[in-house]
């Protein structure tokens, strides 16, 4: 398993009803650009859902979490463009999250992924951690058709948590983990999904509820 490192945006969201093809050209023409276009994002992925809500997701990989509260991404979120003022006010129970990765293993990106939202009990949130970031990644890999898994913590999103974009969306709810399991084809996060499910009742006591699981195809990538 190779080192953490880095930040990440992921964003899940729903759309009002009629605004999908406006969204989709904004997001595909201008948006993922003008984010990947801020020094020290790495790259930007938009995706679809097979399985799952919210229908949308959208992830960033950037060199560090202190590039998602820098100068020029404020400057972003502030003076949103036109297209975004007309698009934004859309959004529909939204997900966003401003995150460490914490683990990574494998490299690459699928034409598949799984989101899996994971909060942890009161007081276990140390424990939670410890179990997410420890055999569990390598052994995701190891799972036939899998090319890459990454653990992500949610940080406190400092200067970028009320800016002119979050005004137009409203309030977005937050996470606390995620694991984000790349695959080669839907065959690949079921298999992985099976191997997650036999690992989730040695974590019982840790985590609130059931995760949030959600199956994304790949509809655009834009790399620097």
């Amino acid at each position: 398993m190779s080192d953490a490192a880095g930040g990440m945006l992921v964003v899940w969201t729903n759309v009002a009803p009629g605004g999908e093809a406006d969204f989709d050209a904004w997001y595909t023409r201008e948006h993922v650009a003008d984010r990947v276009n801020v020094p020290g994002f790495r790259n930007g992925a938009r995706y679809e859902a097979v399985r799952g809500d919210p229908r949308f997701l959208a992830v960033y990989e950037t060199d560090t979490v202190a590039v998602l509260s820098s100068p020029t991404y404020r400057e972003r979120l502030n003076h949103p463009t036109p297209w975004t003022q007309r698009v934004m006010p859309s959004f529909r129970d939204t997900v966003r999250a401003t995150c460490r990765v914490i683990a990574n293993a494998g490299e690459g990106t699928g034409g598949v992924q799984r989101t899996c939202r994971i909060d942890p009990v009161p007081g276990q949130s140390g424990a939670l951690r410890a179990a997410l970031t420890g055999e569990l990644p390598g052994r995701l890999v190891g799972q036939t058709g899998v090319v890459r898994v990454r653990v992500v913590e949610a940080v406190p999103p400092a200067a970028t948590a009320q800016t002119a974009e979050t005004a137009m969306r409203g309030t977005d709810r937050g996470i606390t983990f995620a694991l984000l399991i790349d695959g080669q084809d839907i065959a690949a996060l079921q298999a992985a999904g099976t191997f997650v499910d036999s690992t989730l009742p040695s974590l019982q006591g840790m985590f609130e509820g059931s995760p949030s699981v959600g199956d994304y195809r790949l509809t655009f990538y834009l790399g620097r």
